[in-house]
């Protein structure tokens, strides 16, 4: 019956007039489509393949802290030293933001407070205190990492607005960056 069917089907489709599919997309149309389907594919797999990268990033700190005791800076925002534990020295560009976050809520749960000395960074654990150095005038602060980011312009870190203007930085700027953990 199955097969009766599918043979009255496709003798129905051939017995259609070709004004039928003057209506249907023309195949450069199909293939433009295609090509936005595929592109947006492509963007969200490399979306999908850098957030992969920061988790694995993420993954291996944690475990580094699981087999090695670390030092834990204290509540006055002193950095450990590098004999307490192992430091990761990184250097680029660096921005801020404030205003439009303020008192929203960060990957780490807290409320952003543009006046906190704290930053965000793709991949350090929430909590680590980071010593940022301003190239540009040797100016340093201890920013303690409570978010995420910055996702663009190839940037190494997001100070808040009060840790910019502790350093002099006032948009972006280079800087040299030290986390103990």
């Amino acid at each position: 019956m199955l097969r009766c069917a599918s043979a009255m089907f496709a003798t129905a489709v051939l017995t259609l007039s070709p004004s039928v599919f003057a209506n249907l997309p023309s195949q450069a149309a199909l293939d433009i489509e295609m090509e936005r389907e595929l592109a947006a594919d492509l963007q969200s797999s490399e979306a999908l393949a850098y957030e992969q990268e920061a988790q694995h990033e993420l993954a291996l700190a944690v475990q580094d802290a699981e087999h090695e005791s670390y030092d834990v800076a204290s509540a006055s925002g002193n950095i450990p030293s590098k004999a307490q534990g192992r430091c990761r020295n990184m250097s680029g560009k660096a921005s801020w933001y404030g205003g439009k976050f303020h008192q929203r809520k960060t990957a780490s749960g807290e409320r952003f407070n543009m006046a906190a000395l704290t930053a965000a960074h793709r991949t350090l654990p929430f909590g680590t205190t980071v010593r940022v150095t301003n190239k540009a005038n040797g100016r340093s602060v201890n920013v303690r990492i409570n978010d995420r980011g910055p996702f663009h312009g190839g940037r190494v870190i997001d100070l808040s607005a009060a840790a910019a203007r502790s350093i002099g930085m006032g948009g972006v700027g280079l800087v040299s960056l030290e986390a103990c953990l």
